[in-house]
Formats: structure tokens, sequence, C-alpha cells
């Protein structure tokens, strides 16, 4: 919009790079926070594992508190999630962002979870159908245990898109502790890595399941050794 060489166009450009340094400074002190280094390197390491690394991104409202410098409460946090508790309602299709659902699943403190029933509103009658898990419904290796301690629940967190804006809801096996919402994203906050891309699967191949065969030869063969 401004000549070459102009003074309107030298303050344009000015105005530009110092933009752009600003969005580079915020980037970077985003990434530290969220502490994204380490979130990188354990999902190449799941990858390396299970054949995919999942990392969720979300808004975290407990992180700092409103002020003139910064009228708003919470920041970007992320976490890399276990491909075991994570579903994909199209296994085939590998753009994670044309994914029809995504179901996230976790364990929680039962307290915990009637307590923000009550903040969502629930009624009394639906908060008394939160029920701990029983041991064999929960495939988790040390459930029984956590069991003992501390009455846990497995929660259900659903995501999905309806008209280009993405929802969604969580729940139990039996109750709803919160209704669809919309969250204001146009796209899913997940971003995946494949370790092996594997034709028509979003999980890819692994760098472990290949060697298990050899392994179990070499210890096969080691044990006749040693007979």
């Amino acid at each position: 919009p401004f000549g070459a060489g102009s003074a309107e166009g030298e303050a344009f450009s000015d105005e530009i790079r110092d933009l752009g340094e600003l969005l580079n400074r915020l980037t970077s002190v985003t990434w530290e926070k969220a502490k994204l280094d380490f979130i990188c390197s354990r999902a190449v390491d799941r990858a390396a594992a299970t054949g995919i690394g999942i990392a969720y991104f979300y808004w975290d409202k407990s992180v700092g508190s409103k002020s003139k410098e910064s009228p708003f409460l919470g920041d970007i946090r992320a976490e890399c999630l276990d491909a075991m508790y994570v579903g994909f309602g199209n296994p085939n299709e590998l753009d994670v962002q044309k994914q029809p659902y995504i179901v996230v699943s976790g364990r929680a403190d039962l307290d915990s979870l009637i307590t923000e029933a009550r903040k969502n509103g629930l009624p009394e009658d639906e908060i008394k159908r939160l029920n701990e898990d029983e041991p064999e419904q929960d495939k988790y290796s040390g459930a029984e245990h956590s069991n003992r301690e501390n009455r846990k629940v497995t929660v259900y967190t659903h995501f999905w898109k309806e008209n280009g804006n993405v929802y969604f809801a969580k729940s139990t096996q039996s109750v709803m502790l919160k209704n669809p919402a919309k969250m204001n994203l146009t796209q899913y906050p997940f971003a995946i890595f494949n370790w092996e891309e594997r034709m028509d699967c979003i999980y890819g191949n692994d760098e472990v399941s290949s060697i298990i065969p050899n392994q179990r030869a070499i210890n096969g063969l080691l044990a006749m050794d040693l007979m």
C-alpha cells in the first residue's frame, strides 16, 4: 500500500518486523511454559514403542490470575496421551482433523468427579449414580490396587465436529458429567506423530514389534545353550 523507499513504507516495514519479533517471543515463552520439548520427546518415545505419539492441548484456567497486564485467566498446556486410551472414530483415516470423533479415556478420583458434577449442575439423583469402577471392568494393570486406596472411576471425554466447530462432552459409563459444549475451535486440539506411517491406519508402525520374534529366538537359543 506504500511506495517502495517511502517513509510510510519504511515505517510499515518496521511495524511488521516488530510485530513478528513479538509473536516469536510469545511463541517461545508459550513453548517453554507448556514444556513442549518434553512433550515432543515423550511422544517420539511412545511412537517408537506403540507406533503413534499423541499430544493433547488444552486451556488450563488454574494458571495465573487476571490483571491489567494479563486480562485472560489461564494458559495453554499440553500432555502426551497413551495410545491405548485414545479411540479414533475412523482408524483408517490418517488425518486426525478428518476424524468423525475422538474419545479419550482416563481414570479420576470419585470424590473429585462428584464435586465437578455439582459444579456442572447435575441433579443429585444423577450424582448418586456415580460409582467406583469394578476391578474387572478396568483393564489397567494396577486398578485393583489403586481402588483400595482411592475410589476410581473411568471417565470418557468425547470430541467431535459439527458445522466446522469442535464440540466435547464428558461422561462415565453411566452418567453424563458434562453436556455437549462448543469449544470455539475449528481444529481438534490433538497432534499426532507416527514412528513409521502405516497404510490405512492412523496408529502407524512401531520400532519394537518387528524385533520381538528375533529376540524370542535369541532367548530360546540362549536357554538351550544353558541346559
